[in-house]
């Protein structure tokens, strides 16, 4: 029994570093919390989607691609087939047409994909790299980002252009509350290797702790935390409230540039 724990874990170990960025998340030395998008952005390909049709019966999602960000080619279609042991893991039974796609991996056979609030580990087809099918739900993962899809997308398009950004993201593990971190274009080695977690934005704390964990579920809860926050004395942190406060609330968004 020992030696089949030890050649599985041997394997697991060798897994894991032939994935990359796929395989970054099982080191115990490394945990998921002390990773940032901006490692993510060094290391991987980065591509988008939108949700093209969606066959809930039969577990079966089409994404169409809309822009690939950097990295290898990446089919123009992918079939991503949803089901995990003939239920279709949470999150995904709620895909809809139109909906964006963010996938970035590091070889042709791993990609993790964030959709609706939620990650996921899926294996591309050995005959067929345009067909991915899900291996597991990766909730560890919201230490890097949470939020809707869209905004991790906007937050790699901004990291690739130079620019930092700040992204929103659960604090730890086992700690479900939610922080905001400045995430900067990674530029010492040591930034590079991911070892240097975003600092959190003590300024957008309290509009963190009034989004709700579901990028479904209504978000004015925190329209007066954003608008304190437009009063900040740095620049990216009025920029960040007033994007967010122009999401959730076209008119209050008016109202306070008026101001």
């Amino acid at each position: 029994m020992k030696r089949i724990a030890s050649i599985a874990f041997a394997l697991a170990v060798v897994l894991g570093v032939a994935s990359g960025v796929v395989g970054f998340i099982e080191s115990p030395r490394h945990p998921p919390e002390a990773f940032t998008l901006s490692w993510v952005r060094q290391h991987a390909w980065i591509a988008f989607f939108k949700v093209d049709q969606v066959d809930a019966d039969r577990g079966v999602v089409l994404y169409a691609l809309t822009k690939q960000l950097q990295g290898k080619a990446c089919p123009k279609q992918v079939r991503h087939l949803v089901q995990l042991n003939g239920k279709v893991l949470p999150g995904l039974d709620k895909l809809k047409a139109g909906q964006v796609v963010v996938c970035f991996g590091s070889q042709d056979k791993l990609v993790m994909t964030y959709v609706h609030g939620s990650w996921y580990l899926s294996a591309s087809d050995k005959a067929d790299a345009s067909v991915w099918r899900t291996i597991q739900q990766r909730p560890d993962l919201n230490c890097l980002f949470v939020g809707p899809a869209a905004e991790l997308a906007d937050a790699f398009r901004e990291l690739a252009a130079g620019r930092e950004v700040m992204v929103r993201c659960q604090k730890g593990l086992k700690e479900p509350a939610t922080q905001f971190v400045r995430c900067r274009p990674a530029k010492t080695e040591q930034e590079k290797r991911g070892l240097k977690r975003g600092e959190p934005v003590a300024a957008l704390q309290a509009v963190a702790d009034n989004l709700p964990a579901d990028p479904a579920a209504d978000p004015r809860k925190a329209i007066p935390a954003l608008m304190k926050a437009l009063s900040s004395d740095d620049p990216l942190v009025c920029a960040t409230a007033a994007k967010l406060l122009k999401e959730i609330d076209l008119k209050a968004a008016k109202k306070a540039a008026e101001r």
